[in-house]
């Protein structure tokens, strides 16, 4: 008697080993689509905004905006960035960057590198410098939202011709520590 024949094994499948880069692929694609739109919004939203303010009698303008951050953050950098109220208050700045996470998107950190000026109606303008400038947007689904500011070794100079602006920067060797 003989020992019967065998069936040959069968080749490994190679699902469980192409699966999962297909599902990462996939994935990165999603992800991809989802940031472009959301960047896209976000350019949309703030045009939309800027023009709300415009037909509520602000002036609002910025020379160039560009939008990045991919793949995490959404970051938006406004260069010669201004808004003034009809009022006559205004603020100015070269450089604005801010930054959100993808994930938190209603929450924004904002900087000014190069300073910012503030205009006041009847005392005229501040030149603001330090060596951080940031602000804090975030809870914005309440009322009012929470807005925070920070500086480093800020001075407030007044620009020519302005009144004396009420805070000062004084460098005193007794007070450094």
């Amino acid at each position: 008697m003989s020992v019967p024949d065998t069936k040959p094994a069968r080749k490994p499948r190679r699902l469980g080993l192409v699966l999962p880069f297909a599902l990462l692929i996939l994935a990165i694609v999603v992800w991809s689509g989802f940031w472009f739109w959301t960047r896209i919004q976000t350019g949309d939203r703030m045009d939309q905004a800027a023009e709300a303010l415009r037909s509520a009698g602000y002036e609002v303008s910025w020379e160039t905006r560009s939008i990045g951050g991919y793949p995490f953050r959404l970051n938006v950098t406004l260069t010669e960035a201004q808004i003034r109220e009809p009022s006559g208050w205004a603020i100015a700045t070269p450089r604005l960057e801010s930054e959100a996470f993808m994930h938190a998107l209603d929450h924004w950190v904002f900087a000014a590198p190069d300073g910012l000026t503030f205009t006041r109606p009847q005392s005229g303008s501040v030149q603001v410098s330090g060596r951080v400038l940031r602000a804090s947007l975030g809870d914005t689904d309440r009322k009012p939202p929470s807005f925070d500011f920070q500086g480093l070794d800020v001075i407030f100079a007044p620009g020519p011709g302005a009144q004396p602006f009420a805070l000062s920067y004084r460098e005193d060797s007794d007070q450094r520590a």
